[in-house]
């Protein structure tokens, strides 16, 4: 769950950032009450990533600024690492297939 939020310019119209919310809202994020904000600040809750919709906003000047209330969330979520075998494996590897198959590796004498 993302849980961030939003700055509008205190100097647009309502209506600028009323539209802000809509749009946010409207992709799939609830508005919450957030004791810690001030200003024109607003607060949401999102199952789904909001990077790429906070930023298109961002750089059409709906929104001022945006961020994430808890630092866990700025990371993304990394895939587990591929294990791959060190050199000391693959000698091991290659000394048990070249018993099992003699010189060459394809099976053929």
């Amino acid at each position: 769950m993302y849980e961030f939020w939003i700055e509008v310019g205190e100097q647009d119209p309502q209506s600028v950032s009323k539209d802000a919310q809509r749009k946010i809202q409207d992709w799939g994020a609830i508005r919450t009450r957030s004791e810690n904000l001030n200003g024109p600040q607003y607060a949401f809750k999102s199952s789904k990533d909001p990077r790429r919709l906070l930023g298109d906003l961002e750089r059409k000047g709906d929104i001022l600024h945006w961020g994430f209330f808890f630092e866990s969330q700025l990371t993304k979520p990394r895939r587990k690492p591929t294990k791959t075998p060190g050199a000391d494996e693959k000698a091991k590897l290659f000394a048990k297939l070249h018993e099992r198959f003699g010189k060459t590796l394809g099976g053929k004498p």
